[in-house]
């Protein structure tokens, strides 16, 4: 389900629309509106309880708009969702958590991303929210080792050195079993080979009368799953 909304705005903003073609692009400065550019905010909304005073995103059948703070009345409305992070400045004075930088690249990267996994990261003995970034399907074993330790490095709630550490010997683990468990499969040739003897074991004394071929079909037929 989505998660992600971005919305205009006519305050300062780092995220715009490039004038012409219509481009997301980021600055690393806050930009005033103008009339050549059109200012974008991000809202990173989730499905925890709506409180008094809380930020939220209201969809209300043509679009969707921030309402704050939320009052009473609407606490427990389906068509509201609580914003917890933010570039809008407004609520990130009030409190809501930014966006990082380092996610604000991503996105502008890819910018029809609708939905991102949310964890948590103690700072300063507070826990705040830590945007999981997704990662491209890994090609290799040592790619797809880094997206596992990586992983667990970003859903560790403990101090940076330990998930570091717990990343490195998650990567190890990883490459050693996906080895042991290759050691123990079979290739598509030797499938071949075994299904190629057991016909000629099994099959060729009961269905002499039998191509190889017709015999594969045979045995196939008799031990697919039903």
């Amino acid at each position: 389900m989505k998660n992600i909304h971005v919305l205009p705005t006519d305050q300062p903003s780092r995220l715009y629309l490039e004038y012409g073609d219509g481009d997301l692009c980021l600055s690393r400065n806050l930009l005033p509106q103008t009339s050549k550019s059109n200012n974008q905010h991000i809202y990173i909304t989730s499905d925890e309880e709506i409180k008094e005073g809380d930020a939220v995103i209201h969809y209300f059948g043509m679009g969707y708009e921030v309402e704050y703070p939320c009052e009473h009345d609407n606490l427990h409305s389906n068509t509201r969702k609580k914003i917890i992070l933010t570039t809008d400045t407004t609520l990130i004075a009030d409190g809501v958590q930014s966006i990082s930088y380092h996610f604000l690249e991503w996105f502008v990267k890819n910018p029809t991303c609708e939905f991102v996994d949310i964890g948590f990261i103690s700072h300063s003995g507070a826990r705040q929210y830590k945007i999981i970034i997704p990662r491209e399907e890994p090609k290799t074993l040592e790619e797809a080792a880094e997206n596992y330790g990586w992983r667990i490095k970003t859903n560790t709630f403990s101090d940076p050195v330990k998930a570091n550490d717990l990343a490195n010997s998650a990567k190890q683990d990883f490459i050693e079993g996906a080895k042991w468990q290759s050691e123990r499969m079979y290739s598509e040739e030797e499938v071949k080979n075994i299904v190629d003897k057991t016909i000629e074991k099994f099959y060729k004394h009961r269905y002499g009368d039998k191509t190889k071929a017709e015999m594969k079909e045979l045995w196939f037929e008799n031990f697919k799953k039903k």
